[in-house]
């Protein structure tokens, strides 16, 4: 149930929440803002709404949005890509297959326990994803049992946590931005991707 206090608690509350965001609120006729018959949440939300102030909540849902539409505007951008690039092969007179007979062999030695990763490489729209998803495919596994599929933005802390969730399975990371620019993630990947004495043992120590 919304929380139930008098005008003045709301107004005090209301003033101390605009101090915390910048706003003097001498500035602002909280008194004449808050309705009395109305719970404190109510309230605070109306003259939020009213002054354009954002809380972390509010700005944290519009970064999951837009990170949503990037998301699909790159997967849009990744199927026109790939589209062309068949066309072009396709117009050359090649068999499409024999440019993805190394890279799929490769996907499945990792599939069937040999190598302990292997990292694709080229520009956009080639069908890196889409090879590797259908090796995958082909070998029967299930999103979720056998591998996991990571994509968008990462941090290195985020990095750390999927290593570990996902250590029983094949973990794929696609066009996972923040990873090649971080030193940290970049060295989490080393630490889980080889090792001299051949145990796999990834820290993650911070004093913070």
């Amino acid at each position: 149930m919304p929380e139930k206090m008098n005008k003045p608690m709301q107004v005090e509350r209301i003033n101390q929440f605009l101090t915390n965001h910048g706003i003097d609120p001498a500035t602002v006729d909280t008194e004449a803002l808050v309705d009395g018959s109305l719970h404190f949440d109510e309230n605070f939300h109306r003259i939020k709404e009213k002054l354009g102030v954002k809380t972390e909540k509010d700005l944290m849902e519009e970064i999951r949005e837009w990170e949503e539409r990037e998301q699909e505007r790159r997967r849009e951008e990744f199927r026109e890509s790939f589209e062309e690039s068949l066309e072009e092969v396709e117009e050359s007179g090649k068999d499409v297959a024999q440019y993805y007979t190394h890279s799929r062999a490769y996907v499945k030695a990792v599939v069937n326990g040999g190598p302990d990763s292997l990292i694709l490489f080229s520009r956009p729209g080639l069908g890196k994803s889409f090879q590797v998803m259908s090796v995958l495919k082909e070998k029967g596994m299930e999103k979720g049992v056998d591998y996991e599929l990571v994509n968008g933005y990462s941090t290195p802390l985020e990095l750390y946590h999927q290593l570990y969730e996902n250590r029983k399975k094949v973990l794929i990371l696609d066009d996972v931005d923040g990873i090649a620019s971080s030193r940290k993630a970049l060295s989490l990947l080393q630490a889980a991707t080889w090792s001299a004495s051949g145990d796999r043992i990834v820290n993650y120590k911070t004093t913070s």
